[in-house]
């Protein structure tokens, strides 16, 4: 519900669509594999993890739709998308002296989101 309200909040309506196939695709089984094998340093309930997203990609997608704009670019979004979502679940992340979860989520991340490539080293 809170990401839905996000969503329909949003000015330019372009923009909607192809939200609403992202989080989709990537969040309820990001959140669920998160809460099942990794800690986090300050626990989060899921819908705090889901609004962190959205307000990473409030600050990337446009407030307002602007007459003459292009539409959205599907992969650009995606990559923004997977840009907010790997912050907001991956940036809580415990690491410690035994084990860095954080770096467990970004091998599992990259391994299981095929569509958006990561640089091998950085």
């Amino acid at each position: 519900p809170v990401v839905d309200s996000w969503i329909n909040s949003l000015e330019d309506k372009q923009y909607v669509p192809v939200l609403i196939e992202l989080f989709g695709r990537y969040m309820d089984k990001s959140l669920e594999h998160c809460r099942r094998n990794f800690k986090m340093l300050v626990p989060l309930v899921q819908v705090n993890q889901a609004q962190t997203v959205c307000k990473i990609l409030e600050g990337i997608v446009p407030k307002e739709h602007v007459r003459g704009a292009p539409p959205p670019d599907k992969k650009l979004m995606e990559y923004q998308f997977v840009f907010a979502a790997t912050w907001a679940l991956g940036g809580t992340m415990l690491v410690d002296k035994v084990t860095d979860f954080r770096t467990q989520f970004s091998k599992w991340w990259v391994a299981e989101w095929k569509s958006v490539a990561y640089p091998e080293k950085g």
